[in-house]
């Protein structure tokens, strides 16, 4: 029996199940691991990269040794930012993009509890000042969620509204135009094959709202930039961005006020 299906029974069935089917980290195929810990073992778990501060007070990137003052990084100098902050739990490296990959492309969905537990650890934690007034996940193209069979940011947003005890708005913006993965491409690629993508929802509005954007991955933030700026247009006064990883060639070096 697969584990996407013993991920969907209750805790009693698995339990049951268990017995003829030890559940095992989906990630070693080695060691212990249950429902509730996604499949991921401790062991596995030890080995995410966690993102600690200091970072980037824009973008989040993090950086080398001691920061005594906010700063942005390298990275967002000379861009039009419609992110007020980001932040993301654990740098995009294996295993976790190796969960991530799996969650996306191949219908893993029993690594939800790991990647919502990750998610969930930034927000009451880097993100606990914050005051917002719903969550929203980053929208797929109607034709790329048909193919895939799901938008993998809409699980993660829920469980983030549900820890706020806030309203999942998955209709003030849209992706209204069919891009290629973003996987591969430079950043100033990734900037054109988002352009006008997202646009605020004729029907739907953030008026006022402060937001909390949700997303799997952040490499250069363009796709996540391109949707606050339909979020802006759409009323939105505050857009922070919030995924469970972050995609980094590296930690920046950078002294404070430079």
């Amino acid at each position: 029996m697969s584990k996407t299906i013993i991920a969907a029974l209750p805790d009693w069935l698995e339990s049951g199940l268990g017995l003829a089917y030890p559940p095992l980290c989906q990630v070693c195929l080695e060691n212990a691991a249950g429902r509730k810990a996604g499949y991921v073992c401790g062991p596995c778990t030890t080995k995410v990269s966690l993102i600690a501060d200091p970072c980037c007070e824009r973008c989040g990137t993090p950086f080398e040794g001691e920061v005594h003052s906010l700063t942005s990084c390298g990275h967002c100098r000379g861009v039009s930012w419609h992110i007020d902050h980001a932040r993301a739990a654990a740098r995009f490296s294996d295993p976790l993009s190796q969960v991530i990959h799996q969650f996306k492309y191949a219908q893993a969905n029993y690594f939800e509890p790991f990647l919502k537990h990750l998610l969930q650890g930034v927000v009451s934690t880097v993100l606990s000042r914050e005051n917002f007034d719903c969550v929203i996940p980053v929208p797929l193209h109607p034709l790329k969620e048909r193919e895939r069979g799901f938008n993998q940011s809409e699980p993660l947003a829920a469980s983030v509204a549900r820890q706020l005890g806030l309203p999942m708005n998955n209709r003030a913006v849209r992706r209204v135009r069919f891009t290629d993965a973003q996987a591969g491409l430079s950043r100033s690629a990734r900037l054109r094959n988002v352009a006008g993508a997202f646009a605020p929802h004729p029907t739907a509005s953030a008026s006022g709202e402060r937001v909390l954007l949700i997303d799997d991955v952040m490499t250069t933030g363009a796709t996540l930039n391109a949707c606050a700026k339909a979020l802006r247009a759409a009323g939105a006064a505050r857009v922070v961005a919030c995924t469970v990883a972050r995609a980094l060639g590296g930690t920046l070096s950078l002294s404070p006020g430079a």
